[in-house]
């Protein structure tokens, strides 16, 4: 039964389990992606995080119905991924598209230009939890119960629809 699932690691350490291949570079265009919506969005400064495959920038909606918004934006150069990366991405994308819970970081829009592909996510205030670990030093039992909840509720949702993240720590 399991001879034809695939195990495929994202950028983020997600792992899915799959009973097709992913998909080729050929299929990596979305024909859904405007392109003209990076100027929707005016960077604002912070100390984002920086990958050697990605940078996160905060970033403030210029532009429709959600206008002041503000949202991280995650930009990924196209010229410094290897095809396999262009996947994951790819897929990462694809799932944050279809995962809807409170506790997982919502994917607003996904668009790409000639050389950049470009996710706009919630921003969150605060930051991750390694950070606030790093300033707190130790959180009170209360604090651990209520991000164990949190947590718990959010890899039960991933795993509910076939998806397991093997990559977790606090910075994530």
């Amino acid at each position: 039964m399991l001879e034809n699932v695939l195990s495929v690691k994202f950028n983020d350490g997600v792992f899915i389990l799959l009973d097709s291949p992913p998909p080729t570079p050929d299929s990596l265009v979305d024909p859904l992606v405007n392109a003209n919506k990076e100027n929707e969005f005016q960077v604002l400064p912070s100390s984002g995080a920086v990958c050697s495959l990605y940078q996160v920038f905060l970033v403030r909606k210029t532009k429709g119905s959600d206008t002041g918004q503000l949202y991280a934006m995650k930009v990924l150069k196209k010229a410094t991924l290897k095809v396999r990366d262009r996947v994951r991405s790819k897929m990462e994308r694809d799932i944050l598209a279809e995962v809807n819970h409170p506790f997982i970081v919502k994917l607003h829009y996904a668009f790409q230009t000639e050389g950049k592909l470009y996710l706009i996510l919630d921003f969150l205030r605060g930051g991750d939890l390694f950070s606030r670990l790093s300033k707190e030093v130790m959180f009170t039992e209360e604090d651990v119960k209520f991000y164990l909840a949190e947590l718990a509720l959010a890899l039960d949702h991933l795993h509910g629809l076939g998806i397991i993240y093997r990559d977790l720590k606090p910075e994530k």
